[in-house]
C-alpha cells in the first residue's frame, strides 16, 4: 500500500524568523518576490543571471564581474 501526502495548497518561506512570501507552491516557484526565495524553491535551484530590460523589451544579459 502507498500512502499519498495531501496535495500542499500554500507554502511560506521564512527567513531569520520573518515571512520572505507565502502562496501557493507554483507562485513561490514562478513568481517569487525576491533573490533570496527564488534560491530557496526548486530542485534543481534556479540559475540567477543580471539582466536590464530596455523601454522596446528587449532584455540584454550582462556578464557579472568575478
Amino acid at each position: 500500500s502507498h500512502y499519498s501526502y495531501p496535495k500542499m495548497r500554500s507554502g511560506i518561506v521564512l527567513k531569520d524568523g520573518a515571512i520572505e512570501q507565502a502562496g501557493t507552491p507554483m507562485d513561490l516557484y514562478l513568481k517569487p518576490k525576491n533573490i533570496f526565495v527564488a534560491t530557496f524553491i526548486g530542485a534543481p535551484s534556479m540559475n540567477i543571471l543580471d539582466a536590464v530590460v530596455y523601454p522596446d523589451y528587449t532584455p540584454t544579459l550582462h556578464k557579472k564581474d568575478g
